[in-house]
């Protein structure tokens, strides 16, 4: 079993050496631990939510989103019945408070159902970046992410990020990392807005965006299903194995690491 393991390890260094230009990375369970958005972000941001929306209420940004949340809450009303918490909208500030409440209800209730809507995301980013810059949020990283990354970016390896947490959000847990500022490390950062993870049309348009072939991008990925779809698209596909993460039936037909430093050696 271990000699096949160091055959495995051989073999993926190799095709990060000679055939790989593009490491794209999730985050969630990839780079970051899985807990960290659940027991780290997601609170921060419930707990900070209704402050957040008193203290920017009149900011355009803020107005936008709400708009956004309100046309979501639509959608929501028609795909889950009228149990959907509804928004109201207004243009006095003596209705503030009525207003920012049904918001809060609203969002919560998104929440509740692990939903990652575009609105919500946007407003979610909105409230980690106060958290960020006041230091109230360290973004996690293992200890071997940096360490790896800066060695791929020596060999000429183009790194990028996938995750489905929004653009904002990704920059802002790099800027703000247990291991420093690891920003400049990266040379692109795709969301969503690209597509479904587990929709392999995805990582042909994320190709596109890049302008490399398929075949030159490696993903790492904590999810078989996100996997499969990058392997379906042409990409080549890596799933890594973090403490908390899903447990794998078969792993073994995938390249598969514990740790980034598989990718390039000891």
């Amino acid at each position: 079993m271990e000699i096949k393991m160091v055959e495995h390890n051989n073999k993926l260094r190799q095709l990060v050496r000679e055939n790989i230009k593009v490491v794209l990375l999730d985050i969630e369970g990839t780079t970051t631990a899985i807990t960290f958005v659940s027991e780290t972000l997601f609170p921060y941001a419930k707990l900070h939510l209704k402050d957040y929306l008193q203290d920017n209420w009149h900011n355009d940004q803020v107005l936008n989103v709400v708009s956004e949340l309100k046309i979501q809450s639509e959608v929501d009303k028609s795909k889950y019945g009228i149990e959907v918490p509804q928004i109201i909208t207004t243009q006095t500030r003596s209705q503030k408070d009525n207003a920012i409440n049904s918001v809060v209800e609203y969002v919560k209730w998104q929440m509740s159902l692990n939903q990652k809507t575009t609105a919500l995301k946007k407003l979610q980013g909105y409230i980690w970046r106060d958290g960020y810059h006041n230091k109230e949020i360290v973004g996690h990283v293992y200890k071997d992410v940096k360490h790896v990354l800066e060695q791929l970016k020596k060999m000429g390896k183009r790194l990028c990020i996938y995750s489905s947490g929004s653009v904002e959000a990704q920059k802002l847990l790099f800027g703000h990392t247990c291991s420093g500022n690891m920003l400049s490390l990266f040379g692109g950062n795709y969301d969503t807005k690209f597509g479904d993870k587990r929709s392999a049309s995805s990582y042909k348009k994320i190709a596109e965006s890049i302008g490399c072939s398929l075949q030159e991008i490696l993903f790492l990925t904590d999810i078989e299903e996100e996997a499969v779809a990058a392997i379906e698209s042409g990409m080549h596909a890596c799933i890594v194995v973090r403490p908390g993460n899903k447990l794998i039936d078969k792993i073994e037909n995938y390249h598969n690491i514990t740790s980034f430093t598989s990718l390039i050696g000891s």
